[in-house]
C-alpha cells in the first residue's frame, strides 16, 4: 500500500512539472521585459548592416546601414553616403551638403565640382542641385523658410547611413532628374583638371583612412567583383579613402574585378589596386575599355590622378594602380 501511495506521489510530481513547463513555453509574445528577465528592445531598432542602394518603392523607408560608434558615427556615415554619390551616373546633378559635413564629403568622393554647402539661414536664394545630403545639424539648425528647410520638406530619402541622430542622409529633391549637361566628377573647370570655386573649398587632400562603415558600402557595390584576398585586405588593412572613392566612381562606368590590394611598404593606408577584370572581361582583351579607364583616371584632380601599369602576375595580365602619396 505504501508502495502505491508512494509510486502515485511520484506520477502526480512528474505532471505537475510537465503542467509548469508547458505554461512557461507559452508564456504571451507581448509580456514585458521586466516579468521574463529579458532585455528590451527598442521597436525600429536595426541591428544587421546594409544601406539604401536606391529610392525605395511605394513610400518605403529606407534601410540603414548598422550601428556605428557613437564618436565616429556622423563621420563614417558621412564617408558612406559620399561612396554612395560617387556610384551614381555622372550627369547624377549637383550635391547639396550640410556645411558641417562638407569636408568631409568632398575628400570623400572627390566631388568638389558637384558640391555646394546648403544654405541653412532664412536669407538664402534658391539653389541647383538634386541631391541633398543631410546630417544631424542640417536637420536641425535650418533657419524656417530657408532653402535647406523647403529642400527638407521637398525631398524624399533615398539612401540612410548610420542610426538615431546622428544618422547622415542622402534626399532627392522633388522633381529633380539628371543633368542634360555631362558633368566629370572628381574634376572640374574646363580643361578638366582644376575644381571650380565653391563657397567652403575642400580640404587638401590626405591620406583618411576610410571608415569601417565607407568600406562596408565600397563592398556593396554590385559593380566591383572583389577576390577573397582583397577582401581580407579590407577588413584587416586601412584602406586610403581616396581609393576607395575612385574604385567607386571608376566602377560606374564599367564593372571592375579588383585582385588585390597590395601594401604600399609604408605606413600609409593601402593606395594601390590590382584589377584583373574590365568590364567582365581579362585585363587586356578589350581595348576599348581600358581606353576609357585611362581616360577617366587622366580627368582626376591631381591628389587623384592614379599611376596606371600593365603587369604580369603568373599567366593572368593585371592592372595596377596606384594613388600618389598624400601625407597623413
Amino acid at each position: 500500500m505504501r508502495r502505491r501511495a508512494l509510486a502515485l506521489s511520484l506520477v502526480l510530481a512528474v505532471a505537475a512539472a510537465a503542467v509548469l513547463a508547458v505554461l512557461v513555453l507559452r508564456q504571451p509574445p507581448g509580456r514585458d521585459a521586466a516579468s521574463t528577465g529579458a532585455a528590451p528592445t527598442a521597436p525600429g531598432t536595426t541591428t544587421s548592416a546594409g544601406t539604401s542602394t536606391g529610392a525605395t518603392g511605394g513610400g518605403g523607408r529606407p534601410s540603414t546601414s548598422s550601428q556605428l560608434s557613437a564618436q565616429g558615427s556622423v563621420q563614417g556615415a558621412a564617408q558612406a553616403a559620399a561612396l554612395w554619390l560617387a556610384g551614381q551616373a555622372p550627369q547624377g546633378g549637383g550635391v547639396a551638403v550640410d556645411p558641417e559635413l562638407y569636408d568631409e564629403v568632398a575628400t570623400s568622393a572627390q566631388l568638389a565640382s558637384r558640391l555646394v554647402p546648403a544654405p541653412t539661414a532664412a536669407a538664402g536664394g534658391q539653389l541647383g542641385a538634386r541631391w541633398v545630403v543631410a546630417g544631424p545639424a542640417l536637420r536641425t539648425e535650418a533657419a524656417p523658410g530657408s532653402w535647406a528647410a523647403r529642400a527638407l520638406a521637398s525631398s524624399r530619402v533615398v539612401a540612410a547611413f548610420g542610426d538615431g541622430d546622428g544618422r547622415v542622409e542622402v534626399r532627392e529633391l522633388e522633381g529633380a532628374g539628371p543633368t542634360d549637361e555631362p558633368v566629370v566628377p572628381l574634376a572640374a573647370g574646363e580643361d578638366l583638371t582644376t575644381s571650380p570655386p565653391v563657397t567652403s573649398a575642400p580640404p587638401r587632400a590626405t591620406a583618411t583612412p576610410a571608415d569601417p562603415a565607407a568600406l562596408a558600402e565600397l563592398q556593396r557595390n554590385s559593380r566591383l567583383d572583389f577576390s577573397p584576398r582583397a577582401r581580407e585586405a579590407l577588413s584587416t588593412e586601412q584602406v586610403d579613402l581616396r581609393l576607395a572613392a575612385l574604385l567607386v566612381q571608376l566602377a560606374v562606368q564599367q564593372p571592375l574585378s579588383v585582385a588585390d590590394l597590395p601594401s604600399n611598404g609604408g605606413s600609409e593606408p593601402l593606395r594601390t589596386v590590382v584589377l584583373d577584370g574590365v568590364d567582365g572581361r581579362a585585363v587586356g582583351a578589350d581595348p576599348d575599355a581600358l581606353a576609357l579607364l585611362q581616360r577617366q583616371l587622366t580627368a582626376q584632380d591631381p591628389a587623384y590622378r592614379a599611376s596606371v601599369a600593365q603587369e604580369r602576375d603568373g599567366d593572368t595580365q593585371v592592372l595596377r594602380i596606384a594613388l600618389p602619396s598624400a601625407g597623413m
